[in-house]
């Protein structure tokens, strides 16, 4: 039920992946389109069942439909599925070391760490990640071991939805071990079964009017950059950019008129609004989208503000303080063409793709329905059909919530039912409703991120990608036009499918520092290999060129590990350059991820030691010390080893600004979780860092355990100081660390008891213990 003036709100949920199938081989690299359609695409929409008031925008990109169709249609199947088929017994160790490499490929806290027996086989592989650790580890699974993982993997991918409602399938979680091949052969069908109702669903939904399906050019590029890559110099002057423009908006309007095309013949009506990939636009775009028909698309409030010269303001808790420019539609125009647009609360979209998981489901969903309240109060609305639009990731975001997100949705479903402030709508539906009343005359060129295309060009690993493609695309389209007689239709169009593919965003995603997907160098491959297959389409050699590889990445990024001793001068400052030179450092904004944060409020952490103490450092943006909100840090240690856990809570007070140990445990694993002792805090005395200069005043605190539940565990001192930054040591002496023992540990940002952010975000960060001769291996040639 909804008021007489409810303020709108339009989710759109946004799903998409690039095209893993290698034209060359036939093989889809890897497996997200089947795992991610099992357990992320068919139920976000098979859940509005529950709430026939609700209703949604969901962009379904048609690269994604594509291979989803090849799945179902062609049987098609993927590296992962060929390794789970086969008994066994017929797989050779090359193949098991692949099992033990990627059949962990998921998120610990929510879909292994549950499961006693998939913990235990993940555990088992330990550190082993070489090819040569991986053939000694192998080992030590049996062939039993063996189709457990098999098993396990597929299954912990379906949806809790489906779960629920099929007993075979809760069968085998309470199982848990000792699967059979029936077992597997059941899972697998389940997936096939999962992926054949996709489209059906969408269409019948969108027909009943419950949701609007959207989507994007085909396979999803950065279409500003298609017509020129020197628009990315409109936000980035200082851009460097590559060897040669890229300059084809016909390529650009060929990808929407391919998906408008392909769109209506799935869903029988043309699409009235696009999600450009990445929210990618600038004014060049819009007469393309208006010559298909398109009548909406999006973007991010960044690109608002500087289309109109004046920033979103928000105070310290989020509210934006001129509602009244974000929370309406816009006409934007260019040589005579016109759209409708909306850009996306930045903020509101983030929290529910990068903070409520950490949050009590009913928690998150009270506070989000809250917000949006507010927002329904605002004296400045007076009778103004303001829209809030929520645009995030539909399908990444979900595995790090509890049960894949299942009960913050229906929590939140539910709230936004009841609201009488509030009404959710689709996007067509809105504008039908309330057309724009304001004009854009000049559309900022820009993305969701940071307002630019720096994650896609500038970065040398991007250029180089554009430059392989221009050279490519050259190459083959001469050979076409100088041989035209020669070639048949089918030849030609297999070769300018494969340079549309090698268009889309997301090889650049993984290029360059911005990102890191673990598997940066199959992304590398499948991206040459795209160009090539465009070459060996039209019967052409691929240049020499495509057997370099792009990506330089031999490790990590976001991750480097110490390298010598330090020994930190703990005030709550950088005390100079060389006080931390040596100490390893994470660094969140070059995770690993296929979403891309908003600012972080942890921007880093540093790690090391000295031959006493293991030392943290904690550096977080200014306004987590300058928030009202109760806001604490939480320094979480676990000795694998040893099976304990250790937990250090510190609290920031604004002002005079005071950190305290608040609290602190001393536990076994989660295994023993009910057997977990509170811990006493002796603090000799408070940590006081004040602004204009002050120096920063450490303290020290002793942990002791609570003796009649946990008489063996040790006590933890700790020395914290807080000024700029938060840095803490602890005694090794006072830890059961041996030489080369493995430290995991993780830190975690609290606010008003909820935590909304973690580093990392997915697993623990690891460090082994030094040995004395430490930097004398450091400096071994």
């Amino acid at each position: 039920m909804s008021s007489e003036k409810p303020l709108y709100v339009a989710f759109l949920w946004h799903m998409h992946q690039p095209y893993y199938k290698d034209l060359l081989t036939g093989t889809y690299f890897m497996p997200w389109v089947r795992l991610h359609a099992v357990k992320d695409y068919v139920d976000m929409v098979l859940l509005l069942d529950e709430f026939p008031d609700i209703r949604m925008t969901v962009n379904l990109v048609p690269s994604l439909l594509e291979q989803v169709l090849d799945y179902v249609e062609q049987g098609a199947t993927d590296v992962i599925w060929d390794l789970s088929e086969p008994d066994p017994s017929e797989l050779s160790e090359t193949e098991k070391c692949v099992i033990l490499e990627r059949f962990f490929h998921a998120q610990y806290e929510n879909m292994i760490r549950p499961y006693p027996r998939y913990r235990e086989l993940y555990e088992l592989r330990g550190w082993a990640r070489s090819q040569e650790e991986l053939r000694s580890v192998v080992q030590l699974y049996n062939d039993q071991a063996i189709r457990d993982l098999q098993v396990w993997y597929n299954l912990v991918w379906i949806d809790p939805l489906f779960v629920e409602c099929d007993p075979k399938l809760q069968e085998l979680f309470r199982k848990g071990r000792g699967f059979t091949e029936e077992d597997k052969r059941y899972v697998l069908e389940k997936h096939r079964r999962i992926m054949r109702e996709l489209i059906p669903i969408y269409r019948t939904r969108q027909e009943r009017g419950q949701i609007e399906i959207s989507t994007t050019p085909f396979y999803h590029p950065i279409l500003p950059l298609l017509c020129d890559t020197n628009l990315a110099r409109v936000a980035r002057p200082e851009i460097p950019l590559p060897r040669r423009p890229f300059q084809h908006p016909e390529d650009a309007e060929e990808q929407v008129r391919r998906a408008v095309e392909f769109y209506t013949k799935l869903f029988g009506q043309p699409p009235r609004g696009m999600w450009p990939a990445e929210g990618s636009v600038a004014p060049e775009v819009i007469p393309i989208f208006a010559k298909h028909g398109i009548e909406w698309i999006a973007s991010d409030e960044e690109v608002l503000a500087h289309s109109v010269g004046q920033s979103i303001r928000r105070d310290l808790r989020g509210n934006v303080l001129n509602a009244e420019l974000l929370y309406a539609p816009y006409w934007v125009e260019h040589h005579d063409a016109r759209l409708k647009m909306v850009f996306r609360d930045h903020h509101l979209s983030d929290l529910i793709g990068f903070q409520y998981a950490g949050w009590d489901p009913e928690d998150a969903a009270e506070d989000l329905v809250r917000r949006l309240e507010i927002i329904a109060l605002n004296s400045d609305r007076n009778d103004q059909p303001w829209l809030v639009p929520l645009i995030l990731d539909g399908e990444n975001c979900w595995e790090h919530y509890e049960r894949d997100g299942l009960p913050f949705l229906r929590a939140l479903y539910e709230r936004l039912s009841m609201s009488g402030a509030l009404e959710t709508v689709t996007l067509a539906d809105y504008l039908e409703r309330f057309p724009p009343q304001r004009t854009i005359s000049h559309l900022f060129a820009g993305s969701w991120i940071n307002h630019d295309f720096s994650i896609w060009i500038g970065h040398r690993e991007d250029n180089r990608s554009w430059d392989y493609l221009h050279d490519v695309r050259d190459l083959v389209t001469r050979h076409i036009e100088e041989h035209r007689h020669e070639l048949s239709a089918e030849q030609v169009e297999q070769a300018w499918r494969s340079l549309y593919i090698a268009e889309g965003s997301d090889w650049n995603w993984w290029y360059g520092e911005d990102h890191s997907s673990g598997m940066d160098d199959l992304f590398d491959q499948l991206y040459r290999d795209h160009l090539a297959a465009a070459c060996r389409a039209v019967g052409l050699e691929p240049p020499g060129f495509l057997r370099l590889p792009i990506s330089r990445h031999t490790a990590p990024r976001e991750i480097t590990q110490p390298v010598s001793f330090i020994s930190p001068n703990l005030d709550g400052y950088v005390t100079h350059f060389y006080e931390w030179y040596g100490a390893g450092h994470y660094d969140p904004a070059l995770a690993s991820t296929a979403m891309h944060p908003g600012k972080m409020r942890l921007q880093h952490l540093y790690f090391g030691f000295d031959a006493q103490k293991l030392y943290y450092r904690i550096d977080p943006d200014p306004t987590v010390i300058q928030t009202d909100d109760v806001t604490q840090v939480v320094l979480s240690l676990h000795l694998a080893s040893g099976d304990l856990s250790w937990s250090l809570k510190l609290k920031l007070e604004r002002g005079s600004t005071h950190a305290a140990i608040v609290t602190a445990s001393t536990s076994p694993t989660r295994e023993k979780a009910k057997k977990e002792s509170s811990c006493e805090l002796l603090l000799a005395s408070s940590v006081a860092a004040r602004k204009g200069g002050s120096n920063g005043k450490s303290s020290e605190g002793m942990l002791l355990n609570d003796e009649k539940s946990l008489p063996d565990l040790p006590p933890l001192a700790a020395q914290v100081a807080l000024g700029e930054i938060v840095e803490i040591a602890i005694p090794r002496s006072l830890l059961p660390l041996a030489a080369g023992d493995p430290l995991d540990f993780f830190v975690t940002l609290e606010i008003e008891g909820h935590e909304v952010e973690r580093l990392p975000a997915h697993s623990p960060l690891h460090m082994r213990i030094p040995g004395e001769n430490f930097e004398q291996l450091q400096w071994s040639v």
